[in-house]
């Protein structure tokens, strides 16, 4: 079965960065201390677990996740849950009927929910302990269906939570264009992509935005926001840019680098490759 969200030439780079976001994080955590005891990572929009483009076929976020979680072996010192879910029913059956082909050395859940429901569910679980630390993957088919204030809510949670989004600057651009913001659209109130972003940065230090991919007519970008401990990470590999100001954001979507970034030495190696494929 083909999963419908994001089917494009795009989907298989966007797939093996969120996997390898979720491996760095996780490879750093797994050897932090006891204070830290419980990991759960969840999936909001995970779909049927596969995607199909030009003929070929290839794992979905909740596989690449998974495959994450084994290959850090993260489980062997943590804690991990891996929590997904979806709205459609036929995409939680096939995906669940996927995994239930092996078992697994930590707790794997698939379940039918409303994005704003399993919002609620990750509130209950930073919560329930301060031991507990979330990874949340929000990767919608576009931007109607956005939890934008119930992600703004989590951030209370900052210190022990980390966003990795995936939006799409075309499509919000498109919409406003054409003039669609009524006062129950979620973007009606922010005037560019810009001020959507920085908005999803409060409550914490910085975040990481990738850079154009080559061929991306809808321009979706990858945005993460780290809780404390910053992942030791390849950002180049990644293609992700440092933001910490709306200059930022502004100079990345033109295909730049941010000037606060130019000078590291992963932004000069960077400089050498803006606007090129990741």
């Amino acid at each position: 079965m083909m999963a419908e969200q994001g089917c494009s030439q795009i989907t298989k780079i966007k797939e093996i960065q969120i996997k390898g976001l979720v491996s760095f994080r996780l490879t750093q955590r797994k050897f932090q201390p006891n204070y830290l005891k419980n990991i759960g990572i969840f999936d909001i929009f995970c779909g049927d677990g596969e995607n199909t483009v030009d003929g070929e076929s290839f794992a979905g976020s909740p596989i690449e996740i998974i495959n994450a979680i084994l290959e850090t072996e993260a489980y062997k010192n943590k804690r991990i849950g891996f929590f997904a879910s979806d709205n459609r029913e036929s995409a939680v059956e096939t995906l669940h009927n996927r995994l239930s082909r092996r078992t697994y050395p930590f707790k794997v859940e698939v379940m039918k929910r409303l994005a704003d429901e399993q919002l609620d569910f990750v509130r209950k679980f930073l919560m329930n302990s301060k031991v507990n630390h979330a990874i949340l993957v929000v990767d919608p088919n576009g931007p109607a269906v956005f939890p934008f204030e119930k992600i703004k809510a989590l951030s209370k949670y900052s210190d022990r939570l980390d966003v990795i989004i995936n939006i799409s600057e075309g499509a919000i651009n498109r919409i406003k264009g054409c003039g669609i913001t009524k006062d129950k659209n979620w973007w009606a109130d922010y005037e560019t992509f810009e001020d959507i972003i920085i908005e999803f940065l409060k409550g914490y230090k910085e975040g990481f935005m990738r850079g154009a991919v080559k061929g991306d007519k809808q321009k979706w970008r990858i945005v993460t926001m780290w809780s404390w401990g910053l992942p030791k990470n390849d950002w180049k590999k990644q293609g992700l840019y440092k933001i910490r100001t709306k200059q930022d954001i502004t100079t990345i979507l033109n295909g730049g680098i941010p000037d606060g970034f130019k000078n590291s030495p992963i932004g000069r190696l960077l400089a050498n490759n803006a606007g090129k494929t990741v």
